[in-house]
């Protein structure tokens, strides 16, 4: 299935809304440490594997997922989420990559 450009780009948009809303009703009702330890990982990669298999660019996909984690520090944590920030977008990349080269090898 092929996507437009501007469709690609709402899915990205879209995708850092739904992060944006998934780190404010986390840091409200759930406890941060448990958040950042095991939420946002499985989050991370259950959004990556969805949105490279739609959108079919592994950069804009780790580049929403950077924009909105260094947005989601800058809003809801403090500035030693950096290293989180960090952490999760190569987590994105390599799921991006891992998706990749499975898709290629059995399509």
């Amino acid at each position: 299935m092929k996507f437009s450009l501007r469709t690609r780009l709402i899915l990205c948009a879209c995708s850092i809304v739904l992060m944006q809303l998934f780190l404010y009703l986390g840091v409200t009702f759930i406890n941060p440490f448990f958040l950042v330890i095991t939420l946002l990982p499985l989050l991370t990669i259950a959004l990556s594997v969805a949105l490279v298999l739609l959108v079919k660019n592994l950069w804009m996909v780790t580049g929403v997922f950077a924009i909105s984690f260094i947005l989601g520090m800058f809003i809801f944590f403090n500035p030693t989420f950096w290293v989180w920030s960090l952490g999760y977008t190569l987590l994105s990349l390599a799921t991006c990559v891992l998706v990749g080269l499975f898709t290629r090898r059995h399509t």
